[in-house]
């Protein structure tokens, strides 16, 4: 039984400007700063790399409580990835941010969603992990700063 395949085809639109047409028919338009050849139209491909991975975690973890039976009144998810100066730019290491806002949700409850998305789940955060980038979640819930989870170079993911 073949795997899940994902896709997806660029089309250049002049200088560093390209459109994105998903497989299941979205598009995304990408470009770059004009130090690099573009015109800053649209998000920079890294941008783009660490928005999808902010996303797939994100998605795990909405499920995840939701299937806990947690009311939500906020979530938000900020990633940053500091980069090498040298090429390849990589991250040198990936830092998330959870907030989460709500009246019943446990602390336990909320650590689990996000150490299953980060170890289980999310398909991005195991690729770059899994490339050798450490990874370190911090946790709010209700303003209050939980015990955070790390991933670092080496630790096994699922």
């Amino acid at each position: 039984m073949a795997g899940r395949e994902t896709r997806t085809r660029l089309i250049w639109h002049g200088r560093r400007q390209l459109v994105a047409t998903t497989g299941t028919g979205h598009e995304v338009r990408v470009d770059t700063t004009p130090q690099a050849g573009g015109d800053d139209t649209a998000a920079q491909p890294l941008e783009t790399f660490l928005t999808g991975l902010g996303a797939c975690t994100a998605m795990d973890v909405l499920a995840i409580l939701e299937k806990m039976r947690f009311t939500l009144e906020r979530f938000s998810l900020e990633l940053v990835g500091p980069r090498r100066e040298e090429h390849p730019r990589v991250w040198t290491e990936l830092a998330l941010r959870y907030e989460v806002d709500s009246p019943d949700a446990t602390a336990e409850g909320v650590r689990r969603a996000v150490t299953l998305s980060l170890t289980r789940y999310c398909s991005a955060t195991a690729m770059v992990h899994g490339s050798g980038v450490p990874v370190r979640a911090a946790i709010v819930l209700n303003g209050q700063e939980l015990e955070p989870v790390r991933l670092e170079t080496g630790a096994p993911v699922a």
